[in-house]
């Protein structure tokens, strides 16, 4: 029998992708146990959004914000309203594919896995695995690139994945409301505050499943590219990266490496608004790290370990 679950959707004027696909989502959903729910969390759209779901759509829960909160923070009400244990998390320009539902939650019988990552295609490249990732550090920043992109691994492979991507990944709820959910810190979101969260969860030594056969398309950028622009995107997501280094790594060669990336920094102009950006965070990230420290039950390289054998490799060669 299939688990009982809650799918949570925010959205800001997306009115044009839950017309288009929450059907199918509300057909998969038929499927799972008692009490499922679809609840979508209207983060102050003027496009409609909730007159037509309320209209067309009843049996979606549809909570409504006056006011645009942003993405994590809209995310982490939402898993406070959730009903069920499972929750599968989407971004509103997600199109799941048939079976979804059901291969996603598979991994979920295991009490151990905090969330389980989902196979996304991405339609503005060329419909590549965006899930399948690997972190490292380039001249001293932390980095994530797309596996597939770098032509390491095909898109159907097993894994492995870094982070469960916060708009297209089923997470435990009872976990995620115990870490206190999405860091609000890394606000509005756009990236970084679901690795900051997968990895403090691995951190504690919770596992971190992939499920190859929950396939979804994605409509990238289609939520936000009317909010803000490619350019401050980037530059908010690579803000974001620095705050998860200056929370959440506690490897000391990794650290130094960090540090001389942080001075190259200064090179650059729009760099150094990045960096200032973060500064401006630093006392909430350091109060984020002295919680999760005591936590902490596994190692970076444990994690992550092609970190520790670049930072060795460039530490040796330094000398």
């Amino acid at each position: 029998m299939n688990p009982s679950v809650s799918i949570i959707i925010a959205a800001k004027d997306s009115l044009h992708f839950l017309r288009e696909f929450l059907p199918l989502l509300c057909r998969q959903l038929s499927e799972m146990g008692a009490g499922s729910e679809i609840l979508v969390f209207d983060d102050g759209s003027s496009d409609g959004t909730h007159e037509f779901l309320a209209a067309q759509m009843p049996d979606v829960r549809v909570y409504r914000g006056e006011q645009n909160v942003g993405y994590v923070r809209a995310r982490n009400r939402a898993f406070e309203m959730a009903t069920n244990d499972c929750v599968v998390s989407l971004d509103s320009d997600i199109e799941i594919r048939d079976g979804f539902l059901t291969a996603a939650l598979e991994p979920m019988d295991d009490p151990r896995v905090f969330a389980t990552a989902c196979r996304c295609l991405n339609v503005t490249q060329d419909m590549r695995n965006e899930t399948l990732t690997r972190g490292g550090f380039e001249r001293g920043l932390f980095r994530i690139r797309q596996s597939a992109l770098l032509g390491e691994v095909p898109d159907a492979a097993p894994g492995p994945v870094l982070y469960a991507p916060g708009g297209i990944s089923v997470f435990r709820r009872s976990i995620f409301l115990e870490f206190g959910g999405f860091d609000e810190t890394f606000y509005p979101g756009y990236g970084g505050e679901d690795v900051d969260f997968s990895w403090r969860a691995q951190k504690r030594g919770y596992r971190l499943a992939y499920a190859p056969e929950a396939i979804a398309v994605h409509h990238h950028r289609g939520t936000m590219k009317h909010l803000l622009d490619e350019r401050a995107i980037s530059n908010i997501y690579q803000r974001n990266l620095l705050l998860f280094t200056w929370k959440n790594l506690s490897d000391r060669r990794i650290l130094i490496r960090h540090g001389v990336g942080v001075l190259r920094m200064f090179r650059s102009l729009r760099q150094i608004n990045i960096l200032f950006s973060a500064l401006r965070r630093m006392p909430a990230v350091l109060s984020g790290r002295r919680r999760e420290r005591h936590h902490w039950r596994r190692a970076d390289r444990e994690i992550l370990p092609g970190v520790h054998a670049a930072a060795s490799k460039a530490h040796a060669s330094a000398r």
